[in-house]
């Protein structure tokens, strides 16, 4: 009985370590974020007062990638969500268990607005709006649209990164982590 009572503290010591090794390595990659954005900041030429650059935070090769109002065809696996949560009504628009009812070359032929959003040293497609979220939900939750139209808007003026800062540029790709809201 002694062996299995000390089997059980083992474990239980195991499982601990390896939460505060997790908990470690989550604020070392916060770290690390941090030190890149102000790096960044520095050399785009922020102001004194740790505002970002007029020019938006975005290299000039980057901006000139893509021009606003631009359609292109992506792939739809690659999109990420700009919001954490979806409208299952939203005024003006369809419900979603309609878009999901709608038929694949409908939902298909709907535009999103997309906007590129930096990464670190990677870039990804992110849909813009309430509207697009939801049109991006409807097709990943379906799983029969492989590709997406899009229409490239302005990004969102970059967020000034803090300790507790829990507000994502994306919210990843996975349907399945947006939280559905009336």
């Amino acid at each position: 009985a002694a062996i299995g009572a000390l089997r059980g503290n083992v474990v239980l010591v195991l499982a601990v370590l390896v939460v505060l090794i997790w908990q470690a390595l989550e604020h070392w990659q916060k770290m690390i974020r941090r030190r890149r954005a102000a790096r960044k900041t520095d050399r785009s030429g922020a102001s004194a007062s740790g505002a970002p650059p007029s020019g938006g935070g975005h290299d000039a090769a980057e901006e000139s990638e893509h021009e606003l109002g631009e359609e292109l065809t992506l792939s739809l696996a690659d999109m990420h969500f700009g919001l954490p949560r979806c409208r299952v009504n939203m005024a003006g628009e369809q419900r979603l268990p309609d878009l999901l009812k709608l038929p694949a070359a409908d939902l298909k032929d709907q535009r999103l607005d997309v906007c590129r959003v930096s990464l670190g040293d990677f870039s990804v497609w992110v849909a813009q709006g309430m509207r697009s979220n939801r049109l991006l939900y409807a097709m990943k939750k379906r799983g029969d649209v492989d590709c997406v139209r899009g229409v490239v808007v302005d990004a969102p003026p970059p967020r000034i990164v803090q300790d507790d800062d829990d507000c994502p540029d994306t919210w990843g790709e996975d349907h399945q982590k947006i939280q559905l809201i009336p």
